[in-house]
C-alpha cells in the first residue's frame, strides 16, 4: 500500500479518534468491573482478563499516537495547506463551503486540496512515517483496515458521500468492537 492511502486514512480517521479511544476505554472499564463478578477464579482467569485489557489499552495508545502524528504533520504545513486540510478533514466542512470560506473557485479548491494533501504526505514521510511504518503498526487494526480497503478501492464517489460513508463505517466498527470485547465474547466465560 502506498503512503497516499495511509495519509488519507489518517486524515479521515482523525475526526473519530476521540470516539474510538473512548470506546476502548469504556470496554476496558466494563471488563474490569465485570471481572469482579467472575465465577471462574484463579491466576489463569486473571491473566487472561489482564492481557485482554492490556491489548485494548495498547490499541487506544496507537490511536492517540496516530492523533499526535496527524497534528504534528499538519502543523508543519504552510498556513494555506493547514487551513484547507483542517476544514476538510478535521472539521468535516464540505468542499463548496470550504471554497467560499477560502474565497476561491471550486476548481481552484480541488487543485489546492490535491497540493495540500501531497504536502501532507511529504511531511509524513519526511518525519519517518512512511507506508512501512503504517503497515507495521496499523494494518491489523479493525477500524483502520476498513479505511485502507475503502481508499485502496479508489471509487469515484463524491466528497460528501465519502465523508458519510466514512462516518457510517466508523460507527459500525465501534459497534463491532464493543460487541467483540464484551466480557463473555472476549474471554469465553
Amino acid at each position: 500500500m502506498n503512503l497516499k492511502i495511509f495519509g488519507k486514512t489518517l486524515l479521515c480517521a482523525y475526526r473519530h479518534i476521540e470516539r474510538i479511544t473512548e470506546a476502548y476505554e469504556k470496554i476496558v472499564k466494563k471488563i474490569a468491573l465485570n471481572s469482579i463478578y467472575s465465577n471462574i477464579s484463579g491466576a489463569n482467569n486473571t491473566l487472561t482478563i489482564t492481557n485482554g485489557m492490556i491489548d485494548l489499552l495498547d490499541r487506544k495508545e496507537k490511536y492517540l499516537n496516530l492523533k499526535i502524528i496527524c497534528e504534528e504533520t499538519i502543523f508543519k504545513l504552510n498556513d494555506e495547506d493547514k487551513k484547507l486540510l483542517c476544514l476538510i478533514y478535521l472539521d468535516g466542512v464540505n468542499y463548496n463551503v470550504c471554497a467560499k470560506l477560502l474565497n476561491i473557485s471550486t476548481r481552484t479548491f480541488f487543485r489546492k486540496k490535491q497540493t495540500a494533501f501531497a504536502n501532507f504526505c511529504f511531511q509524513l514521510e519526511k518525519a519517518g512515517y512512511d507506508s512501512k511504518y503504517f503497515l507495521k503498526n496499523y494494518s491489523d487494526d479493525p477500524i483502520l483496515s476498513e479505511y485502507f480497503k475503502s481508499f485502496a478501492d479508489d471509487k469515484n464517489i463524491s466528497e460528501e458521500e465519502e465523508r458519510k460513508q466514512n462516518d457510517r463505517m466508523v460507527i459500525k466498527m465501534l459497534s463491532t468492537i464493543e460487541k467483540a470485547y464484551t466480557y463473555k465474547n472476549a474471554y469465553g466465560y
